[in-house]
């Protein structure tokens, strides 16, 4: 298996069994930690009650002690394709730009959580059809009641930051008050290298959003 994301391989963090055996068995084994224990329980009951493939947080983040919170549209592929983790450790070049805006950003990893906003691959079809369109726009709005229960699992969340158009469409039909909201571009290796029509490129905006995250946070 290639290696993709060099920074989680460097650091030892790197969530892949065929690179690193037993890396993803040993980052299960860290989901009873106090921080991550209730929202794993979220999850789960979630996937159970859906037939949703819904992964888990990281338990290398903040989990429920979080200040920011890191949202994307949707998963790319089932849970049981990947890791199983929304992670910036995952072995994909997404999550190692995401790592480089949080370093370049001053944002600590430890101080957010990281999630989708609609926490299934909306693209599966193999589920049960009681769960209405397989649209983002029809999948968030079913999510919606469960998204409202997530945040209360993060009470220390102050900070929202969108990464992508489709996750700051999915955010207005969720739309809680009361939280500082930011945009980003996505983090994908197509949007990550590309410039807006003034010249700045998408992965300079993004780590700019990190940075006032980062600043956010601390006020």
């Amino acid at each position: 298996m290639r290696v993709r994301n060099k920074i989680a391989a460097e650091a030892g963090t790197l969530l892949d069994e065929d690179v690193v055996p037993g890396s993803i068995t040993r980052r299960r084994s860290e989901l009873d930690r106090s921080h991550v224990r209730d929202l794993e329980a979220w999850a789960r009951e979630l996937a159970s009650r859906t037939g949703e493939s819904v992964p888990s947080f990281d338990p290398r983040s903040g989990g429920a002690g979080a200040r920011v919170l890191v949202l994307r549209e949707e998963p790319r592929c089932l849970a049981s394709e990947g890791s199983g983790f929304v992670s910036i450790d995952n072995n994909d070049l997404a999550a190692q730009h995401t790592s480089i805006a949080h370093a370049s950003g001053g944002l600590p990893y430890e101080v957010s959580v990281h999630w989708n906003i609609v926490p299934w691959w909306v693209r599966n079809r193999s589920v049960r059809r009681s769960g209405g369109p397989r649209t983002l726009m029809a999948q968030t709005r079913r999510v919606r009641d469960d998204f409202y229960a997530l945040l209360d699992l993060l009470p220390k969340v102050s900070v929202v930051l969108l990464l992508g158009k489709q996750a700051q469409r999915a955010w207005q039909v969720i739309d809680p008050p009361g939280y500082d909201v930011l945009t980003a571009p996505h983090p994908s290796p197509l949007a990550w290298h590309q410039a807006t029509v003034s010249g700045v490129r998408n992965s300079a905006l993004t780590i700019n959003a990190f940075a006032r995250a980062a600043e956010l946070h601390r006020v």
